[in-house]
């Protein structure tokens, strides 16, 4: 990674703007493709995006942009065997994130989407921390997964297969982040490392089922598809700023303290990625805005505001408060 990246200034504040920018983006040009344009294939359209990030990161790696170890999948094959569980984690999560998305609206998504952060938090709160700070983030997360429950039974237009799929999204999301979390010292890949192989396995896990899933067959009588620039248009940027996304999203976690948390750097926990959360947080309350320029909604007064709630929540919940430590010993991992 470029050590310029590393130094605060400018350069944090950029990173910051970049990762908003991208993340808004990437939700936005995907809502667009799947709802507006009806591309409802989502073996296709993840394959696709697989198959851009692979490219991206690849093309890096030679020009020597970023740093992957040569002949990954021959000289750290236990690794990258070990990986697996949470490659199918993802595969699970990016299809069904995608059938989510194309039948919710933005706000409704992203707020669901809380919950993956929340009952991440919850777990780490109850496995690895024992102090004041933990049960009160963890009262917290509660009280967010109980806004965003409410948010969804005063849906007015709410559909339980699109729920379904969405509860299905959160657990594999949630499957995920404890794995990774659980064997981030066990597993020797690098970041990045483990975002190729989830490129690269992930597309060669999709490409198949496309044909077997009959998205394939299907996409064959919809001609009308490759007449629209838009449709070519919104799959690159879909793709390309998926990926750039993720990438930079490995460079706020490796960048230490952005600007935010060095307002405050005495209330941030040691050990704790507490810049991208907050970041994540205030990026989603952002893109929850943009959505109802770009899109027109229309929501029940009693959705909406449950939907504002959990939004308000998050942004408060992430917030750092100084610990207090009442624990027994100060052993315990941080």
């Amino acid at each position: 990674m470029e050590e310029g990246v590393n130094r605060g200034g400018y350069g944090s504040w950029g990173l910051m703007l970049a990762y908003t920018a991208l993340y808004m983006s990437t939700v936005l040009i995907n809502k667009y493709v799947l709802s507006v344009l009806r591309f409802t294939y989502p073996t296709i359209f993840q394959s696709w995006q697989m198959f851009v990030g692979a490219v991206i990161l690849q093309a890096l790696t030679v020009t020597q942009k970023i740093d992957i170890t040569p002949s990954l999948f021959n000289t750290k094959r236990e690794a990258v065997a070990q990986w697996m569980p949470a490659v199918c984690l993802h595969v699970v999560s990016i299809y069904s994130g995608s059938v989510a998305l194309s039948q919710l609206h933005v706000p409704v998504f992203v707020v669901c989407h809380t919950c993956v952060g929340a009952l991440t938090s919850i777990y780490q709160g109850l496995i690895k921390h024992f102090s004041w700070r933990s049960y009160y983030n963890i009262i917290a997360q509660c009280l967010l997964l109980l806004t965003t429950c409410l948010a969804i039974l005063t849906d007015p237009d709410s559909s339980l297969r699109s729920y379904v799929w969405m509860l299905l999204h959160i657990i594999s999301s949630v499957g995920y982040s404890i794995y990774e979390l659980t064997e981030r010292y066990t597993i020797k890949l690098a970041p990045l490392e483990r975002l190729y192989c989830n490129y690269i396995f992930s597309f060669l896990l999709l490409a198949p089922c496309c044909y077997l899933m009959g998205d394939l067959g299907a996409l064959g009588g919809q001609l009308e598809f490759f007449t629209l620039y838009r449709f070519y248009v919104g799959c690159v940027l879909s793709g390309v700023c998926g990926a750039v996304f993720s990438m930079c999203g490995l460079l706020i976690g490796e960048a230490g303290p952005t600007p935010v948390t060095a307002l405050c750097p005495e209330e941030v926990p040691a050990g704790e990625d507490v810049s991208k959360r907050q970041l994540l947080a205030m990026s989603k309350l952002l893109l929850v805005l943009a959505s109802l320029f770009v899109y027109e909604i229309n929501f029940h007064p009693a959705h909406a505001i449950w939907l504002l709630v959990s939004l308000l929540l998050l942004v408060i919940v992430e917030v750092p408060f100084k610990e207090i430590n009442i624990s027994m010993s100060d052993t315990h991992e941080t």
